[in-house]
């Protein structure tokens, strides 16, 4: 664990960085990967798909001394000019332990389980959030459902979105054609998934999080599986934004 507490960077530092993960979610992630931790499941973290850094970050908050963090992007902007140093600039601002030897600069699609595994070993925790095309999902999912440790998770980005369909269309055919994976919880914005015989493990671990207790959650059904679905729900999200762009940061943690 880093010196930066989980949620002095999820309430008070996250908006230093463009990006758009959200608290409910950012919680889930420490929920999760610290639940890892106590039950000494161990490895790298992985994420394809960085923008400017803003999960890269709590990501690197969250993982343990030896654990390595491999970021996979094509770090260009719409002009064509590199992200990298704007993402480096930011790591800097927040001290964190991120440098070039954490990037690779490839288009997903073309990678191999092998190639991940050459360069952090088995991923434990996966989030895809890089092209959302049908075809750039499904082949993220395949590429991190390889590589990943036998205890590992992947979080699919946008699941649900209206904006991202074939994300979701993606993800469905995801679990149609693995079906030794299955998610096991679900937020508005994030779909979290893993092996079967560690589904209701981390569904519980879900459920019982004092990072979330002040959330709602709700079993859902998934092609038959049952999953956890955790809602902030709309007034007190409203309540929260509106604490945010005040910043009220202070009295908008307390909503979690």
């Amino acid at each position: 664990m880093s010196d930066m507490d989980v949620k002095t960077y999820v309430f008070q530092k996250s908006d230093l960085v463009d990006g758009y993960i959200e608290a409910q979610d950012a919680l889930t992630f420490a929920t999760l990967l610290e639940h890892q931790t106590t039950a000494k499941i161990q490895g790298s973290l992985l994420e394809i798909g960085v923008f400017f850094g803003r999960s890269l970050f709590l990501l690197d908050i969250l993982r343990q001394p030896g654990e390595d963090i491999l970021a996979v992007d094509l770090f260009q902007n719409t002009d064509g000019s590199s992200r990298q140093p704007a993402i480096m600039s930011n790591a800097k601002i927040l001290k964190r332990n991120i440098n070039e030897s954490n990037f690779l600069k490839a288009d997903s699609t073309t990678l191999s389980a092998s190639d991940i595994s050459n360069r952090i070993g088995a991923p434990r925790f996966s989030h895809i959030d890089g092209g959302h095309d049908y075809e750039t999902v499904l082949a993220d999912a395949n590429l991190c459902a390889d590589a990943m440790q036998e205890a590992g998770i992947i979080v699919f980005d946008d699941f649900l979105n209206p904006t991202w369909p074939e994300v979701t269309a993606a993800a469905y055919t995801f679990f149609k054609e693995r079906t030794d994976f299955r998610p096991f919880a679900t937020t508005r914005n994030k779909l979290y998934a893993c092996k079967r015989d560690f589904a209701e493990s981390y569904a519980k671990t879900v459920r019982q999080s004092s990072y979330l207790r002040k959330l709602d959650m709700e079993t859902v059904s998934f092609f038959g599986d049952q999953i956890t679905h955790i809602r902030f729900d709309n007034k007190r999200r409203v309540l929260y934004e509106a604490m945010r762009r005040l910043k009220l940061r202070v009295f908008a943690a307390r909503l979690f």
